[in-house]
């Protein structure tokens, strides 16, 4: 449903973020068995990986659907579908397009999905939520008044076949979409971790999770084109989605994920 765009975001300055501290036993989320590990992707204080690790290059970013990723200064997909800004999704910290703070090892969000409206048909293509997530192949530019440019990152050249993370904050209910959006096909509506079975990824509570590029599929909510199969060779960004639902606002408190590890069989 979110429109990603293929200019992105700057390698981002310094600002402050209110984050949990990181627990010191996570939880031991579903989703994958062992795995071995070939990197752990280390963001630099300002949420930068500069490419050391398996060549992945890229900054954090928070996004969401009253924030326009292509041009910063129009409107978001929301209000573009006529949604006063009160009616859209937000985010305090940081704000969609502000620097984002690496604290303590953790990239966090707070701020809050809406509601989907009308009522009587709700527009899921303008309210959608929020998230946070990072780019695999971007040097840098683009949201933050650069010129940088997502660009796709070979997985199997590096043996990379999973993924794993660690995410406290999880929204009551969980409510989020893991997601890897892919060059070739689409930057809307990306596939996801339990996508083509599932309306949301396996995430419910504060843990650990892992899983295999084999479960990244769908989304099941297309059928008319069908969603053709990920592409590990081609994945452009890793995408932590707090889904909008038709039941009422979500409230995102010091959503925060760590430990990004990618992993092979």
């Amino acid at each position: 449903m979110k429109n990603l765009s293929v200019s992105i975001f700057a390698i981002l300055a310094t600002a402050s973020l209110a984050c949990s501290s990181k627990p010191a036993t996570p939880g031991t989320g579903t989703g994958g068995t062992d795995a071995s590990v070939v990197g752990e992707l280390m963001p630099d204080m300002n949420g930068f990986m500069n490419g050391t690790v398996d060549g992945v290059i890229g900054a954090w970013y928070s996004y969401g659907d009253s924030y326009n990723t292509s041009n910063p200064g129009n409107l978001g997909d929301c209000e573009t579908a006529g949604f006063t800004a009160d009616q859209c999704s937000s985010a305090t910290s940081p704000a969609f397009g502000a620097p984002f703070t690496n604290t303590g090892g953790q990239m966090c969000l707070t701020g809050t999905a809406s509601i989907v409206m009308p009522a009587a048909s709700p527009n899921y293509s303008a309210i959608w939520g929020l998230g946070i997530g990072f780019d695999f192949n971007n040097a840098g530019g683009g949201d933050a008044g650069g010129n940088g440019n997502k660009l796709p990152w070979n997985a199997t050249a590096q043996g990379v076949t999973g993924f794993k993370f660690t995410i406290t904050g999880v929204p009551v209910g969980g409510n989020m979409r893991v997601e890897f959006p892919f060059m070739g096909q689409y930057m809307n509506d990306a596939p996801y971790w339990g996508g083509a079975t599932n309306n949301l990824s396996a995430v419910t509570s504060d843990g650990t999770y892992s899983f295999k590029w084999t479960d990244v599929t769908g989304p099941g909510y297309l059928t008319s084109p069908t969603p053709p199969a990920f592409d590990p060779t081609m994945i452009l960004s890793a995408q932590f989605h707090v889904v909008a639902n038709t039941k009422g606002p979500i409230a995102v408190n010091n959503l925060c994920v760590s430990d990004v590890i990618l992993t092979s069989d």
